[in-house]
């Protein structure tokens, strides 16, 4: 359930945007898994290549970093595939 609205409300014209649509939802998915994304791509730049340059292991985190990355870009780019979303309109009894 989207939302209730009356006959009047209906006539009016509805945003759903205002509400928890399916849409919204995925969308929102798609967001967390952004940020989280840009998370372990800046953590990796700022805190492992950048102020740790120069250790033996750097490379090795480097590269776990990117390849965490990665797994995370790809869950991101599944989550923004087209779905199908059905919409139902049915009298409030």
């Amino acid at each position: 359930m989207i939302l209730h609205a009356t006959a009047e409300e209906f006539a009016k014209g509805i945003n759903l945007a205002s509400n928890a649509t399916p849409m919204m939802k995925q969308a929102s998915k798609v967001m967390e898994l952004t940020i989280k994304r840009n998370d372990a791509h800046f953590t990796k730049w700022r805190n492992v290549d950048f102020m740790l340059q120069g250790y033996p292991s750097t490379t090795k985190a480097s590269a776990a970093l990117r390849e965490l990355t990665n797994e995370i870009g790809k869950a991101q780019r599944r989550a923004a595939m087209p779905k199908r979303h059905a919409l139902k309109i049915s009298a409030m009894k």
